[in-house]
């Protein structure tokens, strides 16, 4: 008799062959193998290939997205959450978004899970920023410029090392401060 897999298992090897080998691995033969069960495994808890990628891309959505989320709405305040998802960003690796976005490029219906993820980001921050006295149009163009540089982060993991112990504080107080001549 073979294993059994938890459909969360199986979620959980989708993610170390995004991280490791990439979308192309995703295939119901190839996962199977890699964890010596049969096909049945997988299509007992996924009835298609389909609706197992959808189930990676919630997932994701959920671990890397709301639940990060609502983890800094716990913090009291805009620069507390604001440093803490910066410091966040800059400690913790991300092969697993970089994976997502080269995933993104092959795939429309990821891209569009991407561009939905993406816009929730922007929106939390947006009102993080508006919240601590943003002007709403600053506050979108600093929640942009939040998200590209997280984005480009997963693709050039380098820098880390050169980043200043005092960053994520530091760039905390600046997009949350006022530009010269805004009133609130």
């Amino acid at each position: 008799m073979s294993k059994r897999l938890t459909r969360e298992a199986w979620i959980s090897h989708g993610f170390d062959v995004l991280r490791s080998t990439g979308h192309e691995a995703l295939k119901a033969d190839t996962l199977c193998k890699a964890l010596g069960v049969s096909r049945g495994s997988f299509y007992w808890h996924f009835p298609s290939l389909g609706e197992f990628h959808d189930a990676l891309l919630v997932a994701w959505r959920q671990r890397n997205t709301e639940a990060v989320i609502a983890e800094l709405q716990e913090h009291p305040d805009a620069e507390t959450q604001l440093a803490t998802l910066i410091q966040k960003a800059i400690e913790t690796p991300q092969p697993l978004e970089n994976a997502m976005r080269r995933w993104g490029g092959a795939n429309p219906d990821v891209a569009a899970a991407l561009a939905q993820v993406d816009l929730l980001r922007r929106t939390y921050l947006v009102e993080l920023l508006m919240g601590a006295g943003v002007s709403a149009a600053v506050a979108r163009d600093r929640a942009t410029l939040l998200t590209w540089s997280f984005v480009g982060r997963s693709f050039a993991p380098i820098f880390v090392a050169d980043t200043s112990p005092k960053v994520a504080a530091e760039t905390s107080a600046l997009f949350l401060s006022k530009p010269a001549g805004e009133t609130p």
